[in-house]
């Protein structure tokens, strides 16, 4: 009987564990998605795909919960696009097409062929992310193995009282119900975190895993990137030479003068050793 109770409650934890970790995969991913918008994308064609990557926790929760488009993705979205994602069977595949036509797009104003394989690969972690959390809804634990558990724990403590009243007397009811709470507790356990996705919570209130709070995390660090490319654009900050104004032509020539200056300077003990070795 405990070989199956902790069995059980470790593949229970083993899917609620795997599903902690890969929203927090997701959520690095969609950081470092929308640090490279801004960092290698003009600001206009930035924001569209900031916009999909802020909402892309939201379509995402939605999908593995069943449930329709939240309020917070009206707000995220455009009109047309909301539409779209709402007729679409796969959401969050959805918008990862839309996230890397976005990118691919990127070739027509510049962007290197590295910086957009730099923002594809970001699609394919959310992508992987994705598959991994469908693997954990669509794949449960077998219902035979919790029905045969349960049955077992059942008759093991029903005929517990016949072994143990003979020896501890009055004390055996006291034992027993020490015993059943300690049992069925680890087996209730099991089947509280077997589905981490779902909308169930715990004795305080709490869901298991705090999606919504990871969705308003992305999206508020999303924003706050969205927030700071503004202000750098604004300022004419340069990510180059870390300026706050376009550097002109003379203190482009000056930076270069004093680079070759000090490069000749560094380089002179070694001119100067060369003829003598």
């Amino acid at each position: 009987l405990g070989l199956l109770l902790v069995f059980r409650t470790n593949t229970a934890y083993d899917r609620y564990w795997e599903a902690r970790k890969r929203w927090g995969e997701m959520v690095d991913e969609a950081r470092a998605y929308g640090s490279l918008a801004c960092t290698v994308l003009p600001l206009q064609h930035a924001e569209p795909l900031l916009s999909l990557i802020a909402s892309f926790p939201w379509v995402l929760k939605n999908h593995l919960r069943l449930e329709r488009p939240s309020r917070p993705l009206k707000r995220l979205l455009s009109n047309e696009m909301f539409e779209a994602l709402t007729n679409s069977e796969n959401q969050p595949l959805f918008l990862l097409a839309k996230m890397r036509s976005l990118t691919h797009a990127s070739k027509g104003y510049g962007v290197m062929d590295k910086e957009r394989e730099m923002l594809l690969a970001c699609a394919k972690g959310l992508s992987s992310c994705v598959g991994a959390c469908e693997r954990i809804v669509q794949t449960p634990i077998p219902l035979h193995y919790s029905r045969h558990t349960s049955r077992f724990l059942t008759l093991y403590c029903n005929s517990l009282p016949l072994v143990i009243t003979p020896s501890l007397g009055w004390l055996a009811p006291v034992m027993m119900s020490i015993l059943t709470w300690a049992l069925f507790g680890i087996l209730e356990i099991g089947h509280l975190i077997e589905e981490p996705f779902s909308r169930g919570s715990d004795d305080d209130g709490l869901q298991l895993l705090p999606l919504n709070e990871l969705c308003r995390t992305v999206r508020r660090d999303v924003r706050e990137l969205l927030q700071l490319a503004r202000a750098e654009a604004k300022a004419g900050f340069d990510p180059l030479f870390g300026r706050e104004v376009p550097l002109s032509t003379q203190a482009a020539a000056r930076t270069t003068d004093s680079w070759t200056l000090a490069a000749e300077k560094a380089l002179q003990p070694i001119n100067n050793a060369a003829p003598q070795q």
